[in-house]
């Protein structure tokens, strides 16, 4: 499911929800314009980087206090947000890229 778009490098990703962060975001009363605002808030190099490494990464949004877990979809022009939680503390694994919005 679409829920908005974001430029880079002058292309157009769209932000697409998992079935999985549709209903934990339903569960921990995270707002899907929270989850789009602590996206676009990334820093454009930041997003760069994990676009070029398709790794996973966890978003703090210390403002909102979210936490939510993106990827890149290989080879399409998606940003996959994977799940959600409503604070801004999240135990990720090691290997786990950590960004703060």
């Amino acid at each position: 499911m679409c829920i908005g778009t974001l430029k880079l490098d002058g292309k157009t990703y769209s932000i697409r929800l998992t079935d999985h962060a549709k209903k934990r975001m339903q569960e921990r009363e995270v707002k899907e314009v929270d989850a789009i605002n602590t996206i676009s808030g990334i820093d454009e190099k930041k997003l760069k980087r994990l676009r070029e490494t398709e790794k996973e990464a966890v978003l703090i949004d210390v403002k909102n206090k979210i936490a939510i877990v993106v990827g890149f979809e290989k080879n399409k022009n998606q940003i996959v947000l994977i799940t959600a939680f409503n604070s801004n503390y999240y135990s990720a694994y090691k290997e786990t890229t950590k960004i703060a919005v």
